[in-house]
């Protein structure tokens, strides 16, 4: 009877260590398989460049919140033409990891490999820990980061031609994903497809011209009034330097904001030139300025004029109309004389100015005429 019962608890026990064993061996055999992929590339300057890291689950034995990530580590290779002799860097886009915050790598850092002509991304690894949590289940994956590739000068035209890198040579950062099966299994390997499917890959541009808008703090302009124009520049640019025109004569340098006192129809635009070396020099485009309803009678609708020979100024009024006054602005806006001219059918005023173009007012009892007059 002794013997059969020892025979029965030898049974159990090697029943139990054989059930232990392939319960073990189960989880150690199973690998969670996954896809890490480059998506969404583009060139955001003339010096930098982004792309996105997704990692989605696609084992079908576990649920994905079963999928304990540990670690996420990457190597990229970039096609080396495009630094164009200048350095680059590489770092995360704040806020876009959809990971946990235990599970989010921190840095993005260059190396330079020793098979030319490519230089590699390596993303650093977390530290492994039991419990990070799971991946989010989301339609089209889990993005890791978004990755900004900078460099010191304008890009080369060249394409980026990222791909993924593992365990080459001299290097210790291999391409993997690390999981656990559950929480007391070890860190194990995931099995994984490694995609750059979503990837555009410009050929990067070496230059740009920015875009310049104005914006007049009034338009139509009462008559005699100024207006203030204000320059946009697109963001990411910053101004070197900048010229004003008025009617194709510059009139002011080194602002973003030019005032004056128009004439109508008046044409406005500034040339700017930017502080980054890759960008091109850009002009906005003209604006028209005009002056407001009922204060200016175009010259076709009134038998006053005004014309200019030398440095003299004609006035004529062949209707001899009552004209109050007369004042003459320079390009900037400003007067530069005024007076009370004779009721004559024709008569000129010599007029004190550097050569160059003038606003002539002309204000009768009903209306303001206006005329440009260039003096030499």
């Amino acid at each position: 009877m002794k013997k059969q019962t020892s025979i029965l608890s030898k049974l159990a026990i090697l029943i139990i260590f054989i059930m232990i064993c392939g319960n073990t061996m189960a989880q150690k055999s199973y690998r969670p398989s996954f896809k890490l992929e480059l998506r969404n590339d583009v060139q955001v300057s003339p010096t930098e460049y982004e792309f996105d890291i997704y990692l989605t689950h696609i084992g079908s034995s576990i649920t994905p919140a079963d999928f304990k990530l540990s670690t996420v580590q990457c190597g990229i290779f970039v096609n080396d033409l495009i630094r164009n002799g200048g350095t680059l860097s590489a770092s995360v886009v704040p806020g876009s990891s959809d990971l946990n915050m235990g599970q989010r790598q921190a840095q993005a850092n260059m190396h330079i490999t020793n098979s030319s002509p490519n230089q590699t991304i390596k993303i650093t690894a977390k530290t492994a820990s039991a419990d990070l949590g799971s991946i989010v289940s989301k339609t089209g994956g889990t993005r890791v980061m978004r990755v900004k590739l900078s460099n010191t000068v304008c890009f080369g035209q060249a394409k980026p031609n990222l791909s993924w890198s593992f365990n080459f040579a001299g290097r210790s950062w291999p391409t993997k994903v690390g999981a656990y099966v559950n929480e007391k299994s070890k860190d194990i390997s995931a099995n994984g497809t490694y995609l750059t499917s979503g990837l555009t890959n410009p050929t990067l541009t070496s230059s740009s011209t920015p875009l310049v808008t104005l914006t007049p703090s009034v338009n139509p302009v009462p008559s005699g009034s100024p207006v203030t124009i204000n320059a946009a520049l697109q963001a990411g640019y910053t101004m070197s330097t900048s010229t004003w025109y008025v009617n194709d004569m510059a009139v002011a340098n080194n602002s973003l904001n030019y005032t004056y006192t128009p004439g109508n129809n008046d044409h406005v635009y500034v040339s700017v030139q930017f502080n980054e070396a890759c960008a091109s020099p850009a002009s906005s485009t003209a604006l028209a300025l005009n002056l407001a309803a009922g204060t200016q009678t175009l010259n076709n609708n009134t038998s006053i004029s005004a014309y200019a020979t030398e440095k003299n100024v004609f006035i004529n009024n062949p209707s001899l109309m009552n004209i109050s006054e007369v004042v003459i602005y320079n390009a900037l806006g400003q007067v530069v004389t005024s007076f009370k001219p004779e009721i004559t059918t024709l008569k000129s005023y010599n007029i004190n100015a550097a050569p160059g173009g003038y606003i002539v007012k002309m204000f009768t009892e009903k209306n303001v005429i206006s005329e440009k007059v260039t003096l030499k």
